[in-house]
């Protein structure tokens, strides 16, 4: 089964959060002999790709997530921090950490109302097949 990964929260040399889950979860799946998992950066995040290659050790792959794509040969495609990309023939898992962008007290009614329009067109346009939650307050 070859699995396409988004790694763009990898692009910091000091690792927190959802960094740290990314990292760990490509480190463990990269382990399974039946998986072929192949890393992808977001090509706005393209300039931290040396950072991205550190941690991984190696290059990953560009795509651009709100663009209609075919990444040919994907069985699966994991967004472990909300991106993935529109279009494709292949099944689509998005997981979902926390709901922080969405609190008054950590950013602005302007973030706020942006975070929410890309979550609402990460589940429109991109359709995800499976939604990961990692607890029951964010489900």
């Amino acid at each position: 089964m070859r699995v396409g990964y988004e790694v763009s929260s990898l692009q910091e040399p000091q690792l927190t959060g959802i960094g740290k889950a990314t990292l760990h979860l490509w480190q463990a799946l990269s382990k399974i002999s039946v998986l072929r998992v192949d890393p992808y950066l977001k090509a706005s995040r393209w300039k931290k790709r040396p950072v991205v290659e550190r941690h991984l050790g190696r290059s990953p792959g560009l795509y651009f997530p709100g663009f209609p794509m075919q990444l040919y040969g994907l069985d699966v495609f994991h967004g472990p921090d909300f991106k993935i990309p529109r279009g494709g023939r292949f099944a689509k898992v998005v997981t979902v950490h926390d709901l922080v962008e969405f609190r008054n007290e950590y950013n602005s009614a302007a973030f706020i109302e942006k975070a929410r329009l890309d979550m609402q067109q990460m589940i429109e346009k991109s359709r995800p097949d499976l939604i990961i939650a990692v607890s029951e307050f964010t489900k």
